[in-house]
């Protein structure tokens, strides 16, 4: 290892100085075969450029700081967890904090890490995560965290390394819970039906690592005297609760605000659902990556041949099952099957393969909770749009009532991320919840998708028009050109004015208006001004200008533009005019318009629009003509 030197884009960490540095800093003659080893893995994660002003005895302190740590943790103890401040050689304080960790080697420990650290709006600057005698040690650079934000990050911190703990220990005991899950399903009064033999691959398919089980719960459903479903929560067993189910207080489907009891809709479900369920649990996943975990339940059956009970898993699907083609995943190939087939299209033509596409490409968790008429109506829906791009909303309620997912189409030329803002407003405010996450999509077709979850309470909620919300949406997706454009249309239509004129004005003036202009007036104001416009063109004349008061305005204000061609009206020409009339200009405002014209004519029709907002005593006696 003596003289190896690490090079990154040019930069290089040269490890025996490393040696050097670690070496003084942790009190050691020589650094012995795990320190080395502590060292080579460490500098391979540092890169130059994350540690600016640096020196490579700061850096070796730095890590004989995370060393120093890690060796005195005990195997098999819980995750020791600081935060400190960055002190370089000679205890030089380097200006930003170090949070380290130190724990027994486990899968999804540094996904977690610095999944919680981001989730907290820390910024980053390296990490590094050498592993020694099956002891992982990560020491992560943050910008300076705060007196008021350390205890928050240090406590999220052990919550999240407690469920990977609770998660990779209790891994075979959820296989091991499943197979028995899939044995009992697969010799219940159910089994042979077509229903069971689908749910009995998607469990195999589960178990192919396409799921990262995070809890697993066995629960029971309460009867009451005469063998019905009891109007109680499902119950459980917290000791026999497996990951981060351990947790008692951890509900799947249910929050702890809630009345523990099964709503009648529920226990009709019980009665008549299926074997398996598919959902999106009540749970945020601390582990690997965030999100709400996936809910998968397998149906457990009494003597009498009714449900008893179900298992419940928790847990993530991973990347393989949301990149394995739809007609190939247990569960949701027989809905995709099932819809083409109910579509009507003819089989190999083009309107199938389009389908095909927009079921493939539907998001993956919609594939999985939605039911067959559902996924056959919004799939029809869509495969309109591809022709006929326009807005349009197509929503799904949670059969537990948790929230409305709610899948937005708009053309692709029309969105942005101020779009998606005013549609996640307007879709929050007309079911009376919040969006709990947005999920952006784009393809090669004219047309972006946006899937928003839009969290709300459980029986407590707007029922909102969905065309009405799709209006209003369209209309909020509208440019300002849109906008222009249709003022245009509609005042030549009611002026008689041929097309072929509408079209050479939207020509010319379609993209005259700079930025400032349209955010400081609208399309009506915008077609008042050109009509003046085209009065000063016609008249030959080198100003026009136009008083007027907007509603607005109180009796002593008043407004004028004036309209110059080609140059700027200068305000030393302005203002001494309006001082000699007894008039104080308060706002100025001007904007330079560029019709298009010919390239060998560029700006000979550049105009000049500047506004003054005016104010005087006389202001509701004066006459606009006057001035």
């Amino acid at each position: 290892m003596d003289g190896e030197t690490l090079v990154r884009d040019g930069a290089t960490l040269s490890t025996e100085s490393l040696q050097r540095a670690f070496a003084a800093a942790a009190g050691l003659k020589a650094p012995d075969p795990a320190a080395q080893d502590f060292i080579r893995q460490a500098a391979a994660d540092c890169a130059p450029e994350e540690l600016p002003g640096l020196t490579d005895e700061d850096v070796g302190t730095l890590l004989a700081g995370l060393w120093n740590f890690g060796r005195a943790f005990t195997p098999g103890q819980p995750a020791a967890v600081r935060l400190r401040r960055a002190l370089g050689a000679g205890e030089r304080d380097l200006g930003f904090d170090v949070l380290e960790i130190a724990q027994d080697d486990r899968p999804f420990l540094v996904d977690s890490v610095m999944s919680e650290v981001a989730d907290g709006g820390f910024v980053v600057r390296a990490m590094v995560h050498p592993i020694v005698g099956g002891v992982s040690m990560i020491q992560v650079h943050l910008d300076s965290v705060g007196d008021d934000r350390a205890p928050g990050l240090v406590q999220g911190m052990d919550g999240a390394l407690l469920d990977v703990r609770r998660a990779v220990d209790d891994f075979g005991a959820m296989r091991s819970l499943m197979e028995r899950s899939r044995a009992e399903l697969a010799a219940s009064p159910e089994a042979g039906g077509e229903a069971v033999t689908e749910a009995l691959a998607f469990l195999d398919w589960l178990n192919d690592d396409h799921f990262v089980f995070l809890g697993a719960r066995v629960y029971d459903y309460p009867r009451d005297s005469l063998g019905g479903y009891a109007a109680e929560e499902p119950l459980f067993e917290p000791e026999a609760s497996l990951g981060v189910l351990r947790d008692p207080e951890r509900m799947v489907l249910r929050r702890g605000s809630e009345p523990a009891v099964l709503s009648a809709q529920l226990r009709r479900q019980i009665e008549i659902g299926a074997p398996l369920t598919v959902a999106k649990s009540n749970l945020l996943s601390r582990v690997h990556r965030r999100g709400y975990m996936d809910y998968i339940g397998v149906r457990r059956y009494g003597d009498d041949g009714k449900p008893s009970g179900e298992v419940r898993f928790v847990g993530l699907f991973t990347a393989e099952a949301y990149e394995e083609p739809a007609r190939d995943v247990p569960l949701i190939r027989r809905k995709v099957a099932l819809v083409l087939q109910r579509s009507g299209a003819a089989h190999g033509g083009h309107n199938e393969k389009r389908l095909r596409n927009i079921l493939e490409t539907w998001p993956r968790d919609e594939l999985f909770q939605s039911g067959e008429d559902e996924l056959l109506s919004m799939a029809l829906g869509v495969l309109h749009l591809y022709d006929r791009p326009r807005v349009r909303l197509f929503a799904r309620r949670d059969p537990f009532d948790r929230f409305v997912s709610v899948i937005l189409f708009t053309p692709r030329d029309r969105y942005g991320s101020g779009l998606r803002q005013r549609a996640g407003d307007i879709l929050s405010k007309a079911f009376g919840g919040r969006v709990s996450a947005y999920y952006p999509s784009f393809s090669e077709q004219p047309l972006a998708r946006v899937h928003f979850i839009i969290g709300v309470t459980p029986g407590d909620h707007a029922e909102p028009d969905l065309a009405a919300i799709e209006a209003e949406i369209a209309e909020a997706a509208r440019t300002w050109e849109d906008r222009f454009e249709a003022a245009v249309r509609d005042g030549a239509k009611a002026s008689g004015v041929a097309a072929t004129a509408i079209s050479a004005k939207l020509a010319a003036w379609g993209e005259a208006f700079p930025p400032g202009y349209r955010d400081q007036y609208d399309a009506a104001e915008a077609l008042i001004d050109l009509a003046e416009v085209e009065a000063l063109e016609a008249d030959g004349g080198v100003v026009r200008v136009r008083a007027f008061r907007r509603a607005a305005d109180s009796a002593l204000t008043f407004r004028f533009k004036l309209y110059r061609p080609k140059t700027a009206a200068p305000l030393a020409d302005v203002l001494p005019i309006l001082e000699r009339m007894g008039l104080k200009a308060m706002i100025e405002e001007g904007f330079k318009l560029s019709p298009r014209a010919p390239e060998n004519e560029a700006g000979a029709r550049d105009v000049w629009v500047h506004e003054f907002i005016l104010e005087d005593e006389r202001g509701e006696h004066l006459s606009f003509d006057d001035v």
